[in-house]
């Protein structure tokens, strides 16, 4: 089963970019991953290979020796026989910008660009600085050049003037960046790596950057980081994917409820003209241990469903608002505030070498942009005293986190 949307007729030529979510065996798993790549892609493989051009999120630095970085969050890595997965799905580009990339240094951040670029792939969304890791990647199919532009919200590990990293999300920069390869003719695509993870909806802030790299020049827009699916909306004849949900990247515990959505995604398939994008069509999965499995034709009708309420915060941005009130609310008490509330107070006795990585979570709030979404809500919420009111769709969240139709493969074999 899959949802097409068609917004206009083709013209001329055309070729089709299919861009799989995010991809992590997880360090211990990445052997299993390899050695079972064709029995985990079997299903997913003709929808995905039959694409001309091919991309894969992935979400993990290459790396068996390095120290990991001070951060907040896991440091995820894997060894070099995972990219098998990669090359038995036949992926052909390697999407970087994302918070794990650098989870090891800057030198397993060079090796992870290396083993790929050393296995055949080509990579985007990373570099030895700044400028190198923010240029686009170039590719043709059918006559046509398409620009890819991939970067991430500033978590950790993006690159900075003179260090290597992730293209971190820069506006102006990214909009300068269409506006000089529209010059050139190029079609554009704009992949990014943010948002708020386990929230089955865009932030109102996360819809206008997507409507306004759109409205900036891009011919169809993609995002990925939340672990669930969310909706899309076709933006001004712009195709704009909220999120994919995960491709690959399996958990501990597949019987915990609550993580139903880790395991639900769909695939994006672009297709392009010379004109730009004229259609997108989404394919839903489960990714389980052993295998992506499609979704059967019992659950068609309960996820098309589904998925008319995960667009539905595209279509209504009051509705949009609501919903993020509702999730800052939920989150405030017991992670945002709490974290405020205990962060250690300066003075003349502070000991850094000690002190640095308690201070990460705190620097994280304030630096990645979905964090400081939810702080700078939470603060309007009750300045504006609306905490009587901010949680009243706390229900819908977790009827979108939780489907009750949704019902996982069994995780083993």
């Amino acid at each position: 089963m899959s949802i097409v949307m068609k917004f206009r007729e083709p013209v001329g030529e055309t070729f089709t970019v299919a861009v799989a979510g995010d991809f992590c065996p997880r360090e211990k798993n990445s052997g299993q991953c390899a050695g079972e790549a064709a029995a985990i892609v079997k299903n997913i493989l003709p929808v995905y290979s039959s694409a001309d051009i091919r991309l894969l999120n992935w979400e993990n630095a290459i790396d068996t020796d390095s120290e990991p970085i001070s951060k907040s969050g896991p440091n995820l890595r894997c060894g070099k026989e995972a990219l098998d997965f990669a090359k038995e799905l036949k992926a052909q580009i390697l999407m970087l910008a994302n918070n794990h990339t650098g989870d090891y240094g800057e030198q397993a951040l060079q090796n992870t660009i290396e083993a790929c670029e050393s296995a055949g792939f080509a990579t985007v969304g990373a570099g030895t600085d700044a400028e190198d890791a923010a240029k686009a990647l170039i590719v043709e199919a059918k006559g046509m050049k398409l620009a890819i532009l991939n970067a991430c919200e500033h978590e950790f590990g993006f690159a900075r003037r003179h260090t290597p990293g992730s293209c971190g999300l820069d506006l102006p920069g990214l909009l300068e960046h269409i506006r000089e390869l529209k010059k050139q003719r190029f079609l554009v695509l704009v992949t990014l790596h943010g948002g708020h993870e386990n929230f089955p909806a865009p932030s109102p802030r996360m819809v206008k950057l997507f409507r306004a790299l759109a409205d900036g020049g891009a011919d169809a827009v993609f995002n990925t980081h939340t672990h669930c699916p969310l909706g899309c909306e076709i933006h001004n004849g712009v195709p704009v994917v909220g999120s994919c949900g995960n491709f690959y990247f399996p958990t501990k515990d597949y019987s915990i409820a609550d993580f139903k959505p880790w395991h639900l995604g769909y695939l994006p398939v672009y297709s392009f003209d010379s004109q730009g994008a004229w259609q997108l069509e989404l394919t839903p999965y489960y990714n389980m241990p052993h295998s992506i499995e499609l979704l059967n034709a019992n659950d068609e009708a309960d996820f098309k469903a589904y998925f008319a309420e995960l667009c539905r915060p595209f279509e209504d941005m009051e509705y949009c608002e609501k919903l993020f009130d509702s999730w800052c609310y939920n989150t405030m008490p017991n992670y945002y505030f709490q974290r405020l509330f205990d962060m250690p107070k300066p003075d003349e006795n502070w000991d850094f070498s000690k002190i640095h990585l308690e201070m990460m979570p705190y620097r994280n709030l304030f630096n990645c942009e979905s964090h400081n979404d939810i702080l700078r809500n939470c603060g309007l919420i009750i300045e504006e005293k609306r905490t009587a009111t901010a949680g009243e769709l706390i229900d819908k969240i977790r009827e979108l986190r939780c489907p009750e139709w949704l019902t996982l493969p069994e995780a083993g074999r």
